[in-house]
């Protein structure tokens, strides 16, 4: 009889042949590791532990053995928005890479990819005229700055029309190829309600209320309560540069988006100055994984400006890696463990880690 791992081998791997199997001496290592060798039977609490990160190791090892097996499209979210390091491995498993699409006569629009977490969504779009006058009228002056709208709600109210809304969304880039008459664009936007959420997009172009309305699945975040006044940096700065100081409150960390909610009472405020502390002794500058630009917020009268600023990293990282987020001094562990104090004078701004 064949089992679940095997059947869905079959279905992604031309080759065929016996689905790759997890090693369970490693699987124990890495949970030996992860929870410091420390006995478990006599805790009930190191039980649930353990089985957590027994499925997270499974998940990891099953889901890269079956990412092998599945190409991406060309046109991908790992391509289009975190090309610029190196993905951690099973990163391909983040994503969902089946395409769905809608068409009327003139034009067929398709999301070729996406991956979200709780609070950025990623999409590749492809837009192809269907026709002679849909191509020619794609190839149009200004026709990109009316391509597509956007709209998304939580999952969870979906069903309610008057939560769904216009979402903060950005088209990163946007090419025609007149080869395909297909526009191919990059899209990311605000992830509501900080969970899973219903996306619906469509080109005004396109028959009216034809919209391509599909399901996001947030990977999961890790959220830190920091509370702590600290240093921050000249956003705007080319070299990196101490400017004033921020009381971090709270950040919100996946594999790919760091989130953060700070106050300063700068005219002109900074944004956090940041280090991830890796298990293998490394340490990384935020900016170095893509934290930088200059962070949005408001401020009452003369009180402080309240920011909340998401970044995307360079690349999918492995948190699992990642021992801790340093700030003011402290080290957050990513664990939830109890904060412990850290030498910043000796942490580089901009030093690559190995």
């Amino acid at each position: 009889m064949k089992t679940r791992l095997q059947s869905l081998w079959d279905e992604v791997s031309p080759e065929g042949g016996p689905c790759p199997q997890p090693d369970r001496k490693a699987v124990r290592r890495r949970v030996d590791a992860a929870l410091d060798q420390k006995a478990r039977t006599l805790h009930p609490w190191r039980a649930v532990r353990l089985a957590a990160v027994c499925a997270a190791a499974l998940l990891l090892l099953t889901g890269t053995a079956l990412a092998a097996g599945v190409l991406l499209p060309e046109h991908n979210v790992l391509r289009a928005f975190f090309g610029r390091g190196e993905n951690a491995p099973g990163s391909e498993g983040l994503v969902n890479a089946q395409p769905i699409s809608v068409s009327d006569e003139n034009y067929t629009l398709t999301v070729t990819s996406s991956i979200s977490d709780g609070s950025v969504f990623y999409l590749t779009v492809l837009l192809q005229g269907k026709t002679p006058q849909a191509a020619a009228y794609l190839q149009e002056p200004g026709f990109s700055s009316d391509l597509l709208s956007l709209w998304a709600a939580p999952l969870d109210s979906a069903d309610n029309i008057a939560r769904w809304g216009m979402c903060y969304a950005a088209c990163d880039y946007w090419n025609y190829d007149p080869d395909s008459s297909t526009w191919s664009v990059n899209v990311r936007g605000n992830n509501p309600g900080g969970a899973d959420c219903m996306v619906s997009l469509r080109c005004p172009k396109m028959e009216e209320d034809l919209r391509l309305t599909f399901p996001t699945q947030a990977i999961p975040t890790i959220v830190l309560d920091i509370g702590r006044e600290g240093s921050g940096l000249d956003p705007y700065a080319f070299e990196d540069s101490i400017a004033g100081s921020v009381t971090l409150n709270r950040i919100t960390l996946s594999p790919l988006s760091l989130r953060a909610e700070f106050t300063s009472p700068d005219d002109s405020p900074p944004i956090p100055l940041l280090h991830f502390l890796w298990k293998d002794g490394s340490v990384s500058p935020a900016r170095q994984l893509g934290i930088h630009g200059g962070a949005s917020g408001f401020r009452s009268g003369s009180g402080p400006w309240e920011m909340d600023k998401t970044w995307t990293l360079n690349s999918v990282q492995d948190l699992s890696q990642m021992e801790a987020v340093v700030f003011g001094g402290m080290a957050y562990p990513l664990d939830g463990g109890a904060p412990y104090a850290v030498d910043v004078d000796t942490l580089p701004l901009r030093e690559l880690k190995p």
